[in-house]
């Protein structure tokens, strides 16, 4: 006989410069509830897109009024329409296209099962996983990216586009250490500019390390969020990527013989 027991249990804790924070939040809304468009909202709820109370990222909240956030907590409103929401919310004034990130195959031996999710399997191809962006600039002028923000968050373990994506050459290929949990920020020392009007493909290989100089893929179940940094001040966040799940509250069991 075996117990199936829930093992993703989650500790809420306090936010730290929570006001501060909940009016940077207020003005990526415009101090409107993002679903039902209230503005006659008394006091906005703070609201953990991955369910994980102690997340306290800023591109983890959303500004809710009370009433949504009851629909949201009993799933009237998905994860998939919340996530969607802080995407736009974060994207409102960047004329930068997010078209896709996939797995580049033919470099890696990883593979994709869904949409950004992504799976290792065993073959004769380098173990670390390689991903393709692709983006559009869409403002009248170049601009430079320059630098590269993943938000690592590892789980417990057990795009509209155009066609003309698909056959688009990676310009460069940036090495991304996955040095810690949490914000990892990567200064390029090769930025990537986007001329006006031109869609543009470069490659992230996620790695991290064990002893010695040894790279190595990573191991276990991860979510990576990226935000990218350009020249003037404007920033792309993307949907988020998975390894070896496909989503960011993929329950983890355990499971106990008994008797």
């Amino acid at each position: 006989m075996s117990k199936r027991i829930a093992a993703n249990k989650k500790k809420r804790t306090s936010i730290p410069q929570r006001t501060k924070l909940m009016a940077e939040l207020l003005q990526e809304v415009n101090s409107r509830c993002p679903f039902c468009s209230s503005l006659d909202v008394g006091v906005f709820h703070l609201h953990h897109i991955d369910e994980d109370p102690s997340h306290h990222n800023k591109n983890n909240l959303l500004a809710v009024c009370p009433t949504c956030h009851a629909k949201i907590d009993k799933k009237d409103i998905t994860m998939e329409m919340v996530r969607a929401v802080k995407i736009n919310s974060l994207n409102r004034h960047v004329k930068i296209e997010f078209v896709s990130a996939v797995i580049a195959e033919e470099q890696c031996r990883w593979y994709q099962e869904k949409e950004r999710c992504f799976y290792k399997r065993d073959n004769d191809k380098p173990e670390i996983p390689v991903i393709s962006f692709t983006l559009i600039n869409h403002f009248p002028n170049t601009v430079v990216l320059k630098t590269i923000r993943m938000y690592v968050k590892h789980l417990p373990s057990g795009l509209s586009g155009i066609l003309e994506a698909a056959v688009l050459n990676s310009v460069f290929k940036y090495r991304l250490y996955m040095k810690k949990l949490g914000e990892n920020i990567y200064p390029l020392q090769q930025p990537l500019q986007i001329p006006a009007g031109v869609a543009a493909k470069f490659d992230a290989e996620v790695y991290s390390k064990m002893v010695g100089d040894i790279d190595i893929a990573p191991i276990g179940r991860y979510v990576l969020y990226f935000t990218f940094d350009f020249s003037g001040g404007i920033s792309l966040t993307t949907p988020p990527v998975f390894l070896n799940c496909c989503g960011e509250n993929e329950p983890m069991t355990i499971w106990k013989n008994i008797g």
